[in-house]
């Protein structure tokens, strides 16, 4: 949602249905929201990691060797699927057998990508949205 207050879309955590806020407007006090533990972001209900820091691993874990490292041919394709805006969203779409599927066979390919090497993948809307994100973000 778009807060009533600031602007910014985030998760509602208070207001009304008309007029939602997000958890700085709700409490602007920082020690009244957990933290993530991983990149200590607060305005958070819980202590667990956000889905930021979920889907960053989650991508990691798909075109990441065993120890979840990206290669650097990679860098910026992984930061352009974890810098959604709505990170909920794109952990609903990363959820998906084929997107998963493509994405793992992307990074255990040791050759740099192209499109010659796209060309290879079964084709579809989740192939063509990937290829024009890596075309986005400078990886082909």
């Amino acid at each position: 949602m778009t807060c009533n207050g600031c602007g910014t879309v985030a998760q509602a955590r208070g207001g009304s249905f008309e007029e939602p806020l997000c958890a700085k407007c709700t409490n602007p006090d920082p020690d009244f929201w957990g933290r993530c533990p991983v990149c200590q972001a607060t305005w958070q209900l819980s202590p667990r990691a956000c889905q930021g820091c979920i889907l960053d691993q989650r991508i990691r874990g798909l075109l990441g060797n065993d120890t979840g490292t990206i290669t650097p041919e990679l860098v910026s394709f992984h930061e352009a699927l974890t810098s959604a805006e709505r990170p909920d969203v794109a952990l609903g779409w990363i959820s998906r057998p084929k997107v998963q599927d493509l994405l793992e066979r992307i990074g255990r390919d040791e050759r740099c990508v192209t499109h010659d090497i796209l060309d290879d993948l079964p084709s579809g809307k989740v192939l063509a949205h990937l290829r024009r994100l890596a075309s986005d973000c400078g990886v082909l």
